[in-house]
Order: C-alpha cells, then sequence, then structure tokens
C-alpha cells in the first residue's frame, strides 16, 4: 500500500489508521501525531510533548507544537495556523491555481502574488504588483518540470519604484533526471545556490546561496512557512513523503489516496498532485514530439487528424506524408488548422486519464457543429493554398487541392446539414 513503515532519518513506529491515513510516526517527545476531517484531509498536527497516541493535540501538552489546517468548500488548503496564531492563507483561481499567499501577522504579513503560464510558475509579485521573481521554463514542457532560469528582480537605485525599470539577476538551473533543481549559476557559471535532496523531496539548502530557489521535485513549491510543499492540487509533506489532502480524483489516483508516486520518487512523478507517471514516460514532449506519438499508435489508423491530450496539453495533430513537397504539404498544414479550430470545441485535458489520448468534444458541443466548422476553416486555408500553386505556375499541386476542396464540401453537407 506504500505507506512507510520504518525510517532511518526518523526513528520510532509509523502507525495508521484505515484509508492508509497516517496517525502517527517517531516516538515520545520526537513523535508526530494527526487528525483528520471527514474529508480525509489533515486537520491538526501535533509535534513534540508526551500525548499518547489516543489524544493527539489534546490542550495543554508539555512542549508541544500544534498546526490547524483548514479548508474551504472545495477542499483547498486555505488558512495554517500555528499553536493558535494565522501563519498563512492562500487564495486560489477559477483553475485550481494558487494566486496569492500571505503570510506573517500584524505590520509584519506580506502578500505575494503567482503568475502562471502553460508551464508552470512564471513570476512572483508583491502587494504593490511589483515584479519580484521571474521564471524561464522550456518552451511546451510538462507542467513545472523544466525550469531552465530564475531571475531575482530589485531596483536599480534605492528610490526606484517603477517596476519596468527594475535590474534582474540570472540564475541559471541545473536539474536532475526528474526535473528537480540541485545547482544554480550566474552568467559566469559561478554557484548561486544548491541543494541536497532526500529521496522524497526534503532539502537541504546550501548556507552559502546567495538566492532563494523554491521550485522543488516537478510541479512543486517549497512553503517557507510551513515546510510542505504546493502541489497544484494538493500540498506535499517531503518529511513524511505523503500528501496532506486524500487525492481528490479518488482511487484512480492510485490505491493509496496519501502517497506520493507508489513509493517511487526516482522513477515516477506527479505534476498536479493527482496520480503519478514514469518520468521517462511523461519527459514529452515538444508538439511534433507528441504527435509522433499519436501517429504510431492505432487513435491514427484511420483519421488524418486529431486534437491530441499530451501531458495536459492541447495539441492538434495531422498525419505527416512521406514527401513534405507540393500538394502534399499544403495539405497537411491545413489539416492542422483544421483541427486546431476542433481545439475551442473540447474538454480541458487532464493529465490524470494518461500521457497522451485523443481529446474529445466537451459537454454541450455538437461534434457535427464542430466538425462542420472545423471543415469550413481548413477548406479556406486549402483554398489559400490553391491561390499559391497557381501564382509559381504549379497547376498539378492545385488540382490536386481543388480535390480536397471537393472531398471537404460534400463532407460540409453532412456536418452542416447541408441540402
Amino acid at each position: 500500500m506504500h505507506n512507510r513503515s520504518a525510517s532511518a532519518h526518523q526513528p520510532g513506529p509509523w502507525q495508521y489508521a484505515s484509508g492508509n491515513r497516517l496517525t502517527q510516526w517517531g516516538q515520545q517527545q520526537q513523535a508526530t501525531r494527526y487528525q483528520y476531517n471527514h474529508s480525509g484531509h489533515i486537520t491538526q498536527k501535533t509535534q513534540g510533548g508526551t500525548n499518547s497516541p489516543g489524544s493527539p493535540g489534546s490542550p495543554g501538552t508539555p512542549n508541544a507544537s500544534t498546526t490547524s489546517y483548514h479548508y474551504d468548500a472545495a477542499q483547498r488548503l486555505v488558512h495554517i495556523e500555528q499553536n493558535g496564531q494565522t501563519i498563512a492563507r492562500y487564495h486560489y483561481d477559477p483553475k485550481g491555481r494558487r494566486i496569492a499567499k500571505t503570510t506573517g501577522q500584524g505590520s509584519g504579513q506580506t502578500t505575494t502574488w503567482y503568475v502562471y503560464a502553460e508551464e508552470g510558475l512564471i513570476a512572483e509579485l508583491n502587494e504593490q504588483g511589483q515584479t519580484q521573481k521571474s521564471y524561464g521554463w522550456e518552451p511546451d514542457s510538462p507542467w513545472g518540470t523544466k525550469i531552465l532560469w530564475q531571475a531575482d528582480h530589485h531596483s536599480s537605485n534605492s528610490g526606484n519604484t517603477n517596476p519596468n525599470t527594475n535590474a534582474k539577476t540570472y540564475h541559471y538551473i541545473h536539474s536532475d533526471h526528474l526535473g528537480t533543481p540541485q545547482i544554480a549559476t550566474d552568467k559566469n557559471g559561478n554557484q548561486t545556490w544548491a541543494q541536497v535532496s532526500e529521496a522524497f523531496g526534503k532539502a537541504t539548502v546550501s548556507p552559502n546561496a546567495s538566492t532563494e530557489i523554491n521550485i522543488r521535485l516537478p510541479g512543486q513549491y517549497y512553503d517557507k512557512e510551513t515546510g510542505t510543499h504546493y502541489n497544484f492540487h494538493r500540498d506535499y509533506d517531503p518529511s513524511t513523503g505523503r500528501y496532506l489532502q486524500s487525492d481528490p480524483i479518488g482511487l484512480q489516483g492510485g490505491v493509496n489516496n496519501f502517497s506520493y508516486t507508489e513509493g517511487n520518487p526516482n522513477k515516477r512523478v506527479d505534476f498536479y498532485g493527482l496520480s503519478s507517471e514514469p518520468c521517462d514516460g511523461c519527459e514529452p514532449k515538444s508538439n511534433e514530439e507528441c504527435c509522433a506519438l499519436w501517429e504510431g499508435s492505432l487513435a491514427s489508423s484511420r483519421v488524418a487528424g486529431n486534437v491530441v491530450c499530451c501531458n495536459g496539453r492541447a495539441v492538434p495533430c495531422a498525419k505527416k506524408p512521406k514527401r513534405l513537397t507540393g500538394a502534399l504539404i499544403k495539405d497537411y498544414e491545413c489539416t492542422l488548422e483544421h483541427e486546431d479550430y476542433h481545439v475551442r470545441d473540447i474538454e480541458p485535458c487532464d493529465i490524470s486519464k494518461g500521457c497522451i489520448y485523443v481529446a474529445t468534444f466537451r459537454m454541450g458541443v455538437d461534434p457535427n457543429d464542430g466538425e462542420c466548422r472545423a471543415h469550413k476553416a481548413g477548406q479556406k486555408c486549402l483554398e489559400k493554398k490553391v491561390q499559391e500553386c497557381e501564382q509559381i505556375g504549379d497547376y498539378g499541386c492545385a488540382s490536386l487541392l481543388k480535390a480536397v476542396i471537393r472531398q471537404s464540401q460534400n463532407l460540409q453537407k453532412i456536418y452542416c446539414r447541408e441540402g
């Protein structure tokens, strides 16, 4: 069931209740105990003290530290208290991405805003909207896996408050086979940050680091205030190798609703905190590589194109002709345009359904209507290509494309319900 029973780093027994819920690990004064709500999320963690396992967090426990976790109606972690004092509040957008974090108390409170792109976190802003950090990722890479650099923004002079004139210090990040940052260097190759990471992601950062880098295991962001990692749909504790919350997709994510990567963090990754995949199988991939995987599958055997969900993003694909010349390449380009038109009509891609699969129309979209509009878009593309062929005197190319247009028009009579 992927439950840890012992650890050389954490002496003492690991105790579990039904549903693979960890109730206690460690021993005596070093013990850590947990309580859960009806949804299976941790609501209280008590560290130290002399409580018995049956009374976690009872008032008056000597030397105990208690952390309380509060969730909203969508079961997202929104508020954390330590010994009765608020240490963090979190806010999310409709897509489930965490967009703001407030930490500290009273006049020492600070709020950080987060901005995202398809590949992951791209900027952190302060309360005044000024960029504090920005991030660069490999284009079309899986969520939170292939970070290239982090830039620290700072005013070029003490009186400068214009965020557009901030100076930047770049740190170029070197990651392991999973995509976890290990070392950062400056433009001269000098080390500016480094970490030593345990198998389940608990990191010891070099005391000589000149910057703070919070990117951790694929898809994860380190929260200094709690020591846990934000992992899109859930929060992860690297000290136990487990999530604080039960998996929102239930058993679809695996038999253990709390374990990370089925207990195999060196060979598997979990970008979204839902389900794990082999790191090799989820390395894709550029759009071209995604389409090559699709074209090599049975899904492409009877169609010229599809929209493919590849690592959680929609990719329009078309069968490549063996010779990318003349009418063939132009027909291929227009098939891609046809499929690209479908992207707006599909169900959102869900990484938990697999690394790559053929997308389907979303609820409420008439498939015939979708095909009708896509064929019309493809026909416009083909008509332009015919003109290109005729302009250079390649009438054989134009003739072949006109035949493809006639085929499309015949299909439009069916899909568009034209008499």
